[in-house]
């Protein structure tokens, strides 16, 4: 069942871009427009990954390797050590978060004080053990797990289309806890027992657009400068030695120019 609801979700994702909206548009000065309070979130934090890590961590000299410099495994480290604040961010902003207005969209100054949020847990350390009630460490650890594999492999040093499946994953685990945002504001107070209701098309649109915009510009970055190896590269028969989803999720954005323009 889990397969087969995470493939459910690539392809709910897919067609929420291959639908025109005649409201939502990508903006790239306001990213998190769109967004859930807890996504604008990770939002943050990805934005600050992209900014300040790699300049903390300079590429050694490249002559060393022809594949893979050795500073990614600095790179990784600090995400390993800062994965718990974000995460725990994610949840934090979530749980805290009010209702949505009745169309369903939240005040873009609660979604910029969001993504802010984000950004300082990517500068911030936590432990497990200093987070409550335990259930929280639980889910915590889990998701952080999935998050670890979403960048790349630290030993290896390269990266492929099973590091983008982590990350996919990661999504849909906060797609199940409801971080995602159901698409219409409901009379009665939500609780752990109920399960979430599903986004709105135009939020899987935002969500799909704005995340993996900036998912791509961290791991571009990380494939560029630190040379990382395409694992299980298909050479010419691939589109990409990195990356798979991308590609559907422009494909299926060019079919809504065809739609639009019928």
């Amino acid at each position: 069942p889990a397969k087969a609801n995470l493939l459910r979700l690539v392809s709910a994702m897919g067609k929420s871009c291959a639908t025109p909206s005649p409201t939502y548009k990508y903006n790239p000065a306001t990213p998190w427009i769109g967004l859930s309070p807890a996504l604008a979130c990770w939002l943050g934090s990805l934005t600050e990954m992209q900014a300040t890590w790699r300049s903390d961590f300079p590429p050694s000299d490249p002559s060393q390797a022809r594949f893979g410099n050795p500073q990614f495994r600095a790179w990784h480290s600090r995400l390993v050590e800062r994965s718990i604040a974000m995460v725990h961010a994610i949840l934090k902003v979530h749980a805290e978060q009010p209702a949505p207005h009745e169309n369903g969209e939240y005040d873009e100054s609660l979604l910029l004080a969001a993504h802010e949020t984000g950004q300082e847990a990517a500068k911030t350390v936590m432990t497990l053990e200093s987070i409550e009630p335990r259930q929280d460490r639980l889910v915590i650890g889990e998701l952080c797990a999935y998050l670890h594999d979403a960048f790349g492999h630290a030993v290896r040093l390269d990266y492929g289309t099973g590091h983008e499946s982590s990350y996919q994953v990661f999504l849909y685990a906060l797609c199940k806890l409801g971080c995602f945002g159901a698409a219409e504001q409901t009379s009665e107070p939500s609780s752990s027992e109920t399960p979430p209701g599903p986004p709105s098309t135009q939020r899987l649109q935002a969500i799909t657009i704005s995340l993996y915009h900036a998912y791509l510009k961290v791991t571009r970055q990380l494939q560029t400068d630190y040379m990382l190896e395409p694992a299980g590269s298909h050479g010419v028969w691939g589109l990409d030695d990195y990356h798979c989803l991308p590609f559907y999720f422009g494909a299926c954005q060019l079919q809504a120019q065809e739609n639009g323009s019928s």
